[in-house]
């Protein structure tokens, strides 16, 4: 029996012969398994080997024996990635998609109930607001107080819900409202207001009850508002005009005018 190291393999080849195995002992490259003897030459010398048949000078072969050297190599438990688990790492993408969702519809609800963009049709509200001008309507303020004399507001039509009116908030409740000689008067008082495209030519008397507003449109003779239909209702109302964001020259954040001497 003679071993045999192959360079850069850890394995040892050994051959058992016969009566003239030994003048092979230094060649063996031939062999009665053929397929291991090939995989064996063509990977450390680069050549088939053809098998006992082929070998140039008759000898006993009987076996060849692969025995793979065992190597001791430091494995390091801390090192060693956790085993996969398919399952669970799927069913966690699922979760977190379904948490991702739920987020984005949450913060989405909530935008939605405090910040709403709006579209506005029309010149009632001339020069404060323009035909096709978009303006961000904010509710939260209404949730803590409610609607200040000066403030535009957003609101459903009373006898069209589907539409939605912009308009300024003039009477609160059990405020007495006139309106005669180009002028608004609230309690007696007669409001300054800057702000109109021209007076009013029209009059008017109410009395504002609890729960109703009374709006008028800056562009008093061109507006349907409360002195052709009507008293607001509080519960109509959307929420309060606060940006106005497009077109960018028009950018700006709405002014709530003072009334001072007003109560």
């Amino acid at each position: 029996m003679v071993s045999h190291s192959i360079p850069g393999v850890e394995t040892h080849i050994l051959i058992l012969w016969g009566r003239a195995g030994r003048r092979c002992a230094t060649r063996p490259v031939y062999c009665a398994y053929a397929p291991v003897a090939q995989w064996i030459r063509a990977l450390v010398f680069g050549t088939r080997c053809r098998g006992f048949e082929s070998c140039p000078e008759y000898h006993n072969h009987r076996r060849l024996i692969i025995q793979p050297t065992p190597i001791a190599a430091p494995i390091y438990v801390d090192e060693l990635p956790p085993a996969p688990e398919p399952k669970r790492k799927a069913r966690s993408a699922i979760v977190e998609l379904i948490e991702t969702l739920a987020i984005t519809l949450v913060l989405f609800l909530a935008a939605r109930a405090s910040v709403q963009p709006f579209y506005v049709q029309g010149q009632s509200m001339e020069p404060t607001l323009h035909n096709h001008e978009r303006v961000l309507v904010e509710k939260v303020s209404y949730w803590l107080h409610g609607p200040e004399r000066g403030d535009i507001i957003v609101f459903r039509y009373p006898n069209d819900p589907t539409q939605d009116y912009i308009k300024r908030v003039i009477g609160l409740p059990g405020d007495h409202v006139t309106v005669h000689d180009g002028h608004v008067y609230v309690n007696g008082d007669q409001l300054k207001e800057n702000y109109i495209a021209n007076p009013p030519d029209y009059a008017d008397d109410k009395i504002v009850p609890k729960g109703f507003l009374y709006v008028l449109g800056d562009n008093r003779d061109n507006s349907s508002d409360s002195h052709e239909w009507g008293l607001l209702p509080r519960d109509n109302i959307v929420g309060r005009a606060w940006i106005a964001y497009w077109p960018i020259p028009d950018l700006s954040i709405l002014p709530v005018p003072g009334y001072p001497g007003v109560h």
